[in-house]
């Protein structure tokens, strides 16, 4: 897993390591992005949000970013998801391979958790009650459809 670097590193982006990180959480990532369409003009795209350009299944950033794989050795990566994802599709794209990684469906959890790509970090406390196990394993508790009013 990448994270944009502050200092001085051989690539653009810096590695999370067993050092600087234990444990990783990411909401409706955007690992791959295959089905993200740029319905603009590509100049207007690039100039307006230069980023949408990075996130489109091919590209230089992507390409760059997960070319040493998906994971770092020593640090526990939780992706949560969302099968009502409508920007990162389809939704299993976000899932991460490799050692220390948990991939999380919502509706697994919870069938009627209907959050899409917004709600699952801005209010879903599905997601949210996830994220602290995630974080506190020692402490975790299962999550259910009734973890909405922990």
């Amino acid at each position: 897993m990448r994270v944009p670097s502050a200092g001085v590193a051989s690539r653009p982006w810096e590695v999370v390591t067993q050092e600087t990180a234990t444990s990783a959480v990411g909401f409706s990532t955007a690992r791959v992005a295959p089905g993200l369409t740029i319905t603009v003009s590509p100049a207007v795209t690039w100039w307006v949000v230069p980023s949408l350009a990075d996130q489109v299944a091919g590209s230089d950033f992507l390409t760059r970013l997960t070319e040493g794989g998906d994971t770092v050795p020593g640090v526990r990566c939780t992706v949560i998801a969302t099968k009502y994802d409508q920007v990162v599709t389809p939704y299993r794209s976000q899932y991460l391979n490799g050692p220390g990684v948990r991939n999380v469906l919502l509706q697994d959890l919870c069938p009627l958790d209907l959050s899409e790509h917004l709600a699952i970090g801005l209010f879903d406390r599905i997601a949210f009650h996830e994220v602290a196990n995630a974080l506190d394993p020692a402490r975790a508790t299962p999550t259910t459809c009734a973890s909405v009013f922990d």
